[in-house]
């Protein structure tokens, strides 16, 4: 659902918000949040030493959303798909990191909602979902080929 087509731009605006806070309401005060575009978020967590301590707080992220979102008198539930990739074993650059979690993305949402992946360069994404993935996310033209060596977003141990 268009959120800002169906309920207009106001509740849209105040969703995010309250998305942005819930999403806050798990990170620690040195982690970063920031929104990345449309609907989109990204959070930088450093020193999380393993896939492990990340699940804990992608898990507590998604569970936060199992409550509505309350919007001027309006219950809105929230779904989330989260994507994570570790530095630098996933990319060793910010854009690396964002297209290998885009790849993940698309992992997560073909499993269902509130799913959560980690980058995986040894579970390559189905024919449909990656043509999906280059036709949604790649620039235009032939300036932008895919790296050989993949990546996704959620944990940065160090800077």
């Amino acid at each position: 659902m268009d959120t800002n087509d169906t309920l207009g731009h106001l509740v849209g605006d105040q969703m995010l918000l309250e998305i942005g806070r819930r999403l806050k309401q798990n990170l620690r005060d040195s982690d970063v949040l920031a929104r990345f575009g449309g609907d989109e978020f990204v959070v930088m967590l450093e020193d999380m030493g393993d896939r492990e301590n990340i699940s804990f707080v992608v898990e507590r992220i998604l569970h936060s959303f199992n409550r509505p979102l309350d919007l001027g008198g309006r219950s809105l539930f929230v779904s989330a798909s989260i994507r994570n990739t570790m530095f630098p074993d996933d990319g060793e650059t910010a854009e690396e990191l964002l297209r290998n979690s885009d790849l993940a993305m698309y992992r997560a949402k073909a499993e269902g909602r509130r799913a959560y992946r980690f980058y995986d360069l040894a579970k390559p994404l189905e024919a449909a979902d990656f043509e999906r993935f280059l036709m949604e996310r790649q620039p235009e033209g032939p300036q932008s080929p895919l790296p050989a060596r993949r990546s996704a977003v959620a944990g940065l141990p160090g800077r």
